[in-house]
């Protein structure tokens, strides 16, 4: 019979091939500015003498002796007026062209350093908060 053949070589293992490279990190965005500071500031008005307000006022102060005070007309703003009695008598509040005042005509701050605040909350319609 016959000799068997001689077995071959093994050829060598292939390659390994390279590993790609990572991804580059997005860059962070940058912080916010901060807000402004909570600090609320009003336009003040002094009188010291029967007064009719106007849609611009923001804190009356009124000093002297009793008088009046007309608010100005109501128009469903939610405008905020405040109003504080530094005089030695009897500051009344008016609403005008039948505007009430948490359902009256007129309210008095009657005690010095006292104040009201108001807001037009509908027309026709004062309400003390």
């Amino acid at each position: 019979s016959g000799s068997s053949g001689i077995d071959g070589t093994s050829g060598s293992s292939g390659i390994d091939g390279t590993s790609g490279s990572s991804g580059i990190d997005g860059t962070s965005g940058s912080s916010g500015t901060d807000g402004t500071s909570g600090i609320l500031a009003y336009d003040v008005t002094n009188i010291s003498a029967e007064y009719t307000g106007l849609t611009s006022d923001q804190y009356i102060r009124a000093s002297g002796s009793s008088y009046n005070i007309y608010l100005p007309a109501t128009s469903a703003s939610g405008k905020l007026l405040i109003v504080k009695n530094i005089a030695t008598g009897t500051i009344t509040l008016v609403g005008i062209g039948g505007d009430l005042i948490d359902g009256v005509a007129t309210k008095d701050i009657a005690t010095s350093y006292n104040s009201l605040s108001v807001v037009d909350v509908a027309t026709g319609y004062w309400e003390i908060i």
